[in-house]
């Protein structure tokens, strides 16, 4: 995987740097480290050369770019300049109005760029679980085979997440199902079932394997409170509102998850 890791000289950086040197040990084959500074005249950040140093090192060729100004617009003119696998960038956490008046610039990145981007929040982590959330239809097939080929080259467990909103995939669904476990919903072949099960035949083309686990309630808070109780290392969700529903009631989840989340999200289109 070529890796794009995109920082800045603030003491939130230095996590950036560290998780993302855990990630391009296991899965980069090359590595372009963007510097974004608040100003011309700022100096190179020890954090930054000191990781592109040690991957250097570790025998995997990396570069150290300079960039300066507005950071959603040099991140993006990097990936359209070269193609990368996977972007890693820290968020700068805001809340209230802020999130209105100033949105999280790795929040344009994630919804603009053409590739994954994984975006760093809280503490640095290593990946050894990720919970990986699922919609019907194929708009999770790209997100599920992302997430499974990371899975395979962390050597990291995975869970297959599908929350029921209480609007069921088929018309002939029962009231059951609205209640009902992955298991049942697997055994049963209600459509939440079916698509679990084709969802973990993908993971398995990958040569990985996946817990499925279904939530009832509202998608994202029970997404946020599934990852906080069980300490997943890594939120993973696809680039796209939810299919089904009315224009009035689809939203940007992916968006809605990256402000809410206190933990790495991989945010895949």
């Amino acid at each position: 995987m070529k890796l794009l890791i995109c920082t800045r000289c603030t003491p939130r950086a230095a996590n950036t740097a560290e998780m993302a040197r855990h990630i391009a040990l296991k899965l980069a084959d090359s590595v372009d480290v963007l510097l974004i500074p608040k100003s011309e005249s700022s100096t190179l950040c020890s954090h930054a050369t000191t990781l592109a140093q040690t991957l250097n090192e570790a025998g995997i060729p990396t570069r150290l770019f300079r960039h300066t100004g507005n950071i959603t617009a040099s991140v993006l003119s990097q990936v359209h300049t070269t193609p990368y696998d996977l972007v890693i960038i820290s968020s700068r956490d805001r809340q209230g109005l802020m999130r209105l008046v100033q949105p999280s610039r790795a929040l344009e990145v994630a919804e603009q760029a053409p590739v994954p981007v994984l975006v760093v929040k809280g503490k640095p982590r290593t990946i050894k679980h990720l919970l990986v959330c699922t919609a019907a239809g194929p708009t999770s097939d790209r997100p599920v085979r992302f997430a499974a080929r990371l899975c395979k080259r962390l050597d990291a467990e995975m869970t297959l997440l599908h929350v029921m909103s209480q609007l069921p995939l088929g018309h002939d669904a029962i009231g059951a199902d609205l209640e009902a476990m992955a298991d049942e919903l697997i055994a049963r072949k209600t459509p939440e079932g079916k698509h679990l099960v084709r969802m973990l035949d993908i993971v398995a083309e990958e040569g990985t394997s996946a817990t499925p686990l279904v939530r009832h309630g509202l998608v994202v808070p029970e997404i946020i409170t599934s990852a906080r109780k069980e300490h997943y290392d890594l939120i993973v969700v696809g680039a796209h509102a939810t299919p089904g529903l009315p224009a009035f009631l689809s939203d940007d989840l992916a968006g809605r998850i990256l402000q809410s989340a206190k933990r790495p999200v991989l945010v895949v289109r």
